[in-house]
Parts: C-alpha cells; structure tokens; sequence
C-alpha cells in the first residue's frame, strides 16, 4: 500500500516520467495507423536536427520566436523541467493522425518532455504513451459521428502524456473538464458499454481511498451521471468547432467570467496543454464570437488602480491617485477617442450577444459531459 501512496503523490505532484501500462485492446483503425506510421525506436530522435523537409522542421520553423532558443518547443515563462509547450500543438497532432504520421508525433513529445525526461528514464516512453493513446478504444466508448472528433480529442490526450502516470490521475488536475469543452460543440452518443468504465473507475477511487485521503474527495460515479444532452442549434455551434482546441478552451474561460483582458483569461492548466494567448486571442477576435468592450465593468475587473491612473494621465484628464476605480474609469470615459485604442491595444473584449445564448448553453453541455470524460479515463 506505500507504493500505491507514492505513486499517488507523484502523479498529483506532475514529476513523474515513467509511463503507465495500459490494458485496453487496440482500436481497429488506429492499430493500421501506428503500423503505417512506423514508430519510432529508443534513441531514434538524439539528433540535433531534424531532416530536410520533415513535418518536425516545418514545424519548429513556424513557432520560431514563441519558444525557449535552448528547447524551442517549450514555453518561455515556465522552467524547462515543467514540460509546458510554447504553443498549441494539438493542430500538429491532428494533422499527423490523419496522415497516420504517428513517427512524428512521438518526436514532437520526445521535445516537449526532452528537458525533463523523468528520473531514472530516457525518453523513449513518450512514445509508448503516444501508442497506448492511439490504441484507446475510445469508438466502444464513445460514439462521435464527425470522425475528426476522436481525433481531436487523441490530440488532447496525447499532449496530456507527457506528465507520465496514468490516465486515471487526471482526474487530479481537472483534465477532464477540458476534454469535456473541447469535444461540447460535437454530436455525442453513449453506448451500453460506458457502464464498464464507471465500474472501473469505481474499483479504482475505492482502492485509492484505502491509500489516501485525498481521494475521499471523490464520491463514486453514478449511472444517471453519465448522460449526453442535446447539441444547442445554431451558427454558433459551427463557429466554435472551427477554432482550433487552444482557442476553444480560452473561448469558454471567457464565457465563463463574461469578458475581460482576453491575453490574462487563462490557467495554468490551459498553458500547460500548449495554450499561446496571442495566437487564441487573435483566433477568437477573428471568429467573432467575442467583441471588444467598453463596459466600465470590464474596465473595472481588467485593470488596477495604478493602470487606469497612468491611462488617466495618457489621455489628459483629470484623476487623482485617491479615485476608487469607479471614478477613475468615468475619467477614463471622458476621453473616447484615446479609450477606443486603450481597449483594443489590451484586448479586452466580450461575448458577442448575438451568441452568447449558445455559448453558455455549450459551456453548461460540456459540465454536464465532464462525468463521462473522467470514466473515458479509464479505458
């Protein structure tokens, strides 16, 4: 029972390198995609660079600039040993497993994890995980009619890897939930065999508790948890699924909090799946799901006192440092065409109204599914 405890706390703690074992059979269709992608073998990816033309190349050639110069696929503002991307890579993984290219999704994760390849491991068991995802049969699980849906989520899963375990401890960290958000905008079925993933799951937070009381916190999961609302209609719906999974995520952080600097609505969690806020910001500006804001609300909740005083200053008016922030921002106000270019050079920004009926209908589906994509865990 000790070594249930640590291993516990290590996948709860995100420092662990070594990989889980899965037990699920291969799905159909992915096992001809590994075959087909040749996977890479132990120590195939040491080089230095990657070979003329390749998907990796290409790759590293369009984030130049976003990542550290010593590991470029890693985010600037987080220490390399974190793991944390520089930028979304679910895009790249989805265009790889539709190519059946799964060779260069493993050497995607091999640079994600290189700086911190887990104690005592090299880094080839990224690429058993990759696999182990890929063989997941999620379709006996899950039935998804717009094939790109298993797809997306695989992405997911497999840039969720790289903190090592297994997928059952995601539930630590709220995974899930994102996966639930990510996939809401799509037509979703439950099959009869969902029952044996709560079961599982079941067995599992049972055993955990006799280990630790952390997972005291976790009830058992419940049959009529385990449901699949209607898909809301609409233009709306057609719009989300087209962001890319990054941009989808902070969209609904944003619907969350209803608007605000849209670059600082994130969490650690979104950025730890590869979120780069001025590519999601960009997109969604763009999708015109959202609209920039001139709410003094916003202004109020984006901004401290010693932001909108220095603004204050900028514009030419009057404002005292003994302001509360409501008088401040009526300041701010008085001076309309400088706050036009205040606004749009901090991105703050909205819901558009026309969608935001639709928008929080996606957002209450996907709380509503967050249970089935905690059992998924446990395939």
């Amino acid at each position: 029972m000790i070594v249930g405890f640590f291993d516990f706390l290590t996948n709860l703690f995100r420092r662990q390198g070594e990989p889980h074992h899965s037990t699920a059979s291969p799905s159909a269709s992915f096992h001809i995609a590994i075959q087909e992608g040749a996977p890479p073998q132990p120590g195939l990816l040491k080089q230095s660079r990657f070979s003329e033309g390749s998907p990796l190349q290409e790759l590293q050639a369009q984030i130049q600039g976003k990542g550290r110069p010593e590991y470029p696929f890693l985010s600037r503002e987080y220490s390399p040993s974190s793991r944390v991307p520089c930028v979304d890579f679910t895009p790249f993984v989805i265009e790889r497993l539709r190519a059946g290219d799964v060779r260069s999704i493993g050497q995607l994760m091999r640079r994600i994890i290189e700086a911190n390849p887990g104690l005592g491991f090299g880094s080839g068991w990224i690429e058993t995980e990759v696999e182990q995802v890929l063989r997941a049969p999620l379709e006996r699980y899950l039935h998804l009619p717009d094939p790109d849906a298993y797809h997306q989520l695989r992405a997911m899963w497999i840039i969720a890897s790289k903190g090592g375990g297994g997928r059952q401890y995601w539930l630590t960290d709220e995974l899930p939930r994102y996966f639930a958000q990510a996939i809401s905008p799509f037509e979703m079925e439950l099959p009869s065999a969902i029952e044996e993933l709560r079961k599982r799951a079941n067995r599992f937070i049972r055993e955990m508790r006799k280990d630790a009381s952390y997972w005291l916190d976790f009830p058992p999961f419940k049959a009529s948890e385990l449901i699949i609302p209607p898909l809301p209609a609409g233009e709306c719906v057609a719009r989300v699924r087209r962001l890319s999974i990054g941009a989808r995520l902070h969209l609904f952080r944003i619907v969350e909090v209803g608007g605000g600097r849209l670059p600082q609505l994130t969490g650690f969690i979104l950025r730890d799946l590869g979120l780069y806020a001025p590519d999601s910001t960009r997109e969604i500006m763009e999708s015109g799901l959202v609209i920039s804001s001139q709410a003094p609300g916003l202004l109020k909740n984006s901004f401290e006192k010693t932001e909108l005083l220095t603004a204050c200053d900028q514009a030419g008016v009057i404002c005292r440092k003994t302001w509360n922030k409501e008088k401040q921002i009526q300041a701010l106000l008085s001076a309309p065409a400088y706050v036009g270019q205040f606004i749009a050079d901090a991105m703050l920004a909205s819901v558009n109204p026309k969608y935001g009926d639709c928008l929080q209908a996606l957002l209450a589906r996907a709380q509503q599914v967050e249970p089935v994509f905690k059992v998924l865990c446990f395939i």
